[in-house]
C-alpha cells in the first residue's frame, strides 16, 4: 500500500492510497464464485453457470461491494501510517479504475478528503483589558431582598374602590385599528398588575388608573415600532376596556408564618431569615461576578484568535443546540412539531467550537485540571439549595458520569481565572441589586 497526503488548507487534507489490483481482483473472483453456487441463471443448472455469465449479470454489484469494502478496510491503516486523525468521516473523492474491467493488472487507487483538528496557539494576553465588577452586601441590600420576597408572596384581596398603582385588575379588552379588530389586540379575563413592569402597550396601564369595577374605558394608544406584528407597528389603536375586578396587594407580615413559608425554623427568628437571605445573596453575587467576568474573557479570546474549525464539528454542535432548543420549547408548552434546521444555530455552534478548542489548549498548556475537592464544593453548593442536601450529593456521586458537567465547569473556571491573571484588570464597584437585576435580565 502506498499513501501520500496533500495539504489543501489550514485544516484540509487529501490522502491518496494505491493498492495492488491483484488483491482487489482476487476478492472480486472469490465473491463471484460464491455467487455462482447460489444464484439461478436461466439455462443453467444451479451452480453450473460459467463465471463469465455470473460476472455479466452481477459484476457491477460485486465491484461496488469490493470497492467499498477495500476502501473501508485500508483507510484506517493508511491514516495510521500518516499519523492522521480525521474529524468526522473522510469523504471519498475519487476511485480508479471506475469498474473491475479496467483493472487489468494495474493499481487500484482512491483519494479521500477530510479535515483535521487545527493547531491552536494561545496569543499573548498581557494587553487584554477586563472590567471586573466588585460588590459588597450591606444591611440595606438584605432589607431590599426581604422586601422583594414579600412582594413575591403577595396576597390579593378584592377592593371596592378606584384602581391605583400596585393593584391587580382583571379586564376584558378589545383593540381596533381604523375601526377594525387586529391580531393580538383583544382578550378576556386578563389579570394586569398596575406597575412599571407591565408588558402591555405603553400607556395602557396608566389608562386604567382611577377606574372602578364595572367601568368601561376607551384608550387611544400608539403601537410601538417593535410590535410583534410589523404591519401594525406605529399605528394608533383604540382599546375598549371593561374593568371586571380590582384587587389590592397584601404583603405578608414578617411573622412565624412567613418564616415557615421561607423554610426558616421559627426559633431562628428574623435574624435567621436575614442570615439565610445574606448567604443566598452572597452565592448569587459570586456567581454573577464570575459570569460577567467569564463573558468578557470569552469575547476577548474570540477576538484574539481567528481559527478555522472542521465543519463536521460545527454541524454536530448545531444539531445539539437544535435538540436543546426543541426540548426547551416542549417544556415551555410548545407541543407541535417544528420543522427547524440545525443551520440556524451554525454561528453560535462555530463560536462554541472555537471557544472549546481555546479552553482545551489553555488547560493543556497550563496543566489545569478540576480537582475532586473543587468539584465536590460545587456539588455541595448546589445541594444546599434543596431540603435534603445529602440526597442530592449522593445522587451525583452515584454515577461518575453525573460528575462530568461539574468537572467541566470547574475546569472552565480555572481557565477564566488564568486568563484574568494574565490580563489588565480594573475593578468596578457595583451595588448588589444593580448586579442582581442585570443578572436576572440576562437569564430571562
Amino acid at each position: 500500500m502506498q499513501v501520500s497526503v496533500e495539504t489543501t488548507g489550514e485544516i484540509g487534507r487529501r490522502m491518496s492510497v494505491t493498492l495492488p489490483s491483484a488483491d482487489v481482483q482476487a476478492e472480486i473472483d472469490k465473491r463471484l464464485r460464491d455467487l455462482s453456487r447460489h444464484v439461478r441463471i436461466k439455462g443453467f443448472r444451479p451452480g453450473k453457470a460459467p463465471i463469465k455469465v455470473i460476472a455479466s449479470q452481477y459484476g457491477d454489484r460485486v465491484w461496488q461491494e469490493v470497492m467499498s469494502d477495500t476502501i473501508n478496510r485500508s483507510l484506517g491503516d493508511a491514516l495510521k501510517s500518516q499519523q492522521l486523525s480525521p474529524v468526522g468521516m473522510p469523504e471519498v473523492e475519487q476511485v480508479e479504475p471506475t469498474n473491475s474491467v479496467d483493472l487489468n493488472g494495474g493499481d487500484f487507487r482512491y483519494s479521500v478528503v477530510f479535515d483535521v483538528m487545527p493547531q491552536v496557539t494561545i496569543a499573548d494576553l498581557s494587553g487584554v483589558t477586563i472590567e471586573r465588577p466588585v460588590s459588597e452586601i450591606n444591611e440595606e441590600d438584605v432589607d431590599e431582598m426581604i422586601e422583594r420576597l414579600r412582594q413575591q408572596n403577595v396576597r390579593w384581596s378584592q377592593a371596592e374602590r378606584a384602581v391605583t398603582t400596585g393593584d391587580r385588575v382583571t379586564i376584558d379588552f378589545v383593540g381596533r385599528i381604523d375601526g377594525e379588530l387586529f391580531e393580538g389586540g383583544s382578550a378576556n379575563d386578563v389579570p394586569v398588575v398596575i406597575s412599571n413592569g407591565s408588558r402591555m402597550i405603553p400607556g395602557f396601564i396608566e389608562g386604567l388608573i382611577g377606574a372602578e369595577t364595572g367601568d368601561e374605558r376607551t384608550i387611544d394608544l400608539a403601537i410601538p415600532e417593535d410590535y410583534d406584528v410589523a404591519e401594525y407597528a406605529g399605528k394608533t389603536a383604540q382599546f375598549t376596556v371593561l374593568i371586571k375586578r380590582i384587587e389590592a396587594p397584601e404583603l405578608p407580615e414578617l411573622d412565624s408564618n412567613f418564616l415557615q413559608q421561607m423554610g426558616i425554623d421559627e426559633s431562628r427568628g428574623i435574624d435567621g431569615l436575614r442570615a439565610e437571605v445574606r448567604q443566598t445573596m452572597a452565592r448569587e453575587l459570586r456567581q454573577t461576578i464570575e459570569r460577567l467576568t467569564k463573558d468578557q474573557v470569552i469575547e476577548k479570546l474570540l477576538e484574539l484568535h481567528q481559527i478555522e474549525v472542521p465543519e463536521w464539528l460545527v454541524t454536530e454542535d448545531s444539531k445539539q443546540l437544535l435538540q436543546q432548543a426543541l426540548e426547551n420549547l416542549k417544556q415551555g408548552g410548545v407541543s407541535q412539531s417544528l420543522n427547524l434546521s440545525p443551520s440556524i444555530f451554525a454561528e453560535e455552534a462555530r463560536r462554541r467550537v472555537i471557544l472549546g478548542l481555546l479552553m482545551q489548549q489553555i488547560a493543556k498548556d497550563q496543566s489545569l485540571s478540576a480537582s475532586p475537592e473543587a468539584v465536590r464544593t460545587r456539588i455541595e453548593e448546589l445541594a444546599n439549595a434543596y431540603d435534603e442536601p445529602q440526597d442530592v450529593i449522593d445522587y451525583y456521586y452515584g454515577d461518575p458520569e453525573r460528575l462530568h458537567p461539574f468537572e467541566m465547569v470547574e475546569l472552565e473556571s480555572q481557565v477564566v481565572n488564568w486568563v484574568v491573571s494574565q490580563a489588565q484588570v480594573t475593578d468596578v464597584p457595583k451595588r448588589f441589586h444593580e448586579l442582581h437585576d442585570n443578572s436576572t435580565v440576562a437569564a430571562d
